[in-house]
């Protein structure tokens, strides 16, 4: 297209000599991926199951400002000097349970549109399609099982609730805060 990586994407942090090659190997890897043979050679680029644990996730959890929903925003590409891999990660999750858009996402959202690319050359692969889904499965029983999740949510709102009332400066009047979780249960 004429873009240069530097103008598409920021740079955070590195200790990479190249970052800008590991990512560009990362989308040629991705770009080129046609056939389940080339899996595994995306795998050397791309960690395959993150990006479709990451894809499942935000599907589930409806991040209305993340990548499903917006394609190329709200997500970070990590380069895993562990794995030697690009792994995306979800960014600025705060739209997340997204309760007017809950009920009209499909599993496959995006799968036929080139681009959202992650989902659009995974999912087309019938092993990685089926894995995207198994995943999708397993993020639903796990994270939006009332009777699991409500308890979790209790937990942690027990945990905040007395630094949420007691700070001086807040973004949110308490009241928000608290129909916040009647909201966050409702989503559920």
């Amino acid at each position: 297209t004429g873009i240069s990586y530097e103008t598409a994407y920021d740079l955070k942090d590195t200790d990479s000599l190249d970052p800008w090659q590991d990512l560009a190997d990362g989308c040629y890897a991705l770009d080129v991926l046609t056939q389940a043979d080339s899996i595994d050679e995306l795998n050397e680029e791309l960690d395959v199951d993150a990006a479709l644990w990451f894809m499942a996730t935000e599907s589930v959890l409806v991040d209305d400002d993340g990548y499903i929903n917006k394609g190329g925003y709200d997500f970070y590409v990590y380069y895993d000097v562990a794995t030697d891999r690009i792994v995306p990660i979800e960014f600025d999750g705060n739209s997340a349970f997204y309760t007017r858009r809950a009920y009209s996402w499909a599993p496959l959202r995006r799968h036929d549109d080139p681009r959202y690319a992650l989902m659009y050359r995974l999912v087309a692969i019938p092993e990685l399609r089926q894995r995207y889904l198994a995943h999708f499965r397993t993020v639903m029983a796990e994270s939006l099982e009332p009777e699991i999740a409500e308890g979790l949510i209790d937990t942690y709102y027990d945990l905040i609730k007395d630094s949420v009332y007691a700070a001086e400066i807040s973004q949110y009047s308490n009241e928000k805060f608290e129909e916040g979780i009647i909201e966050l249960k409702e989503f559920l």
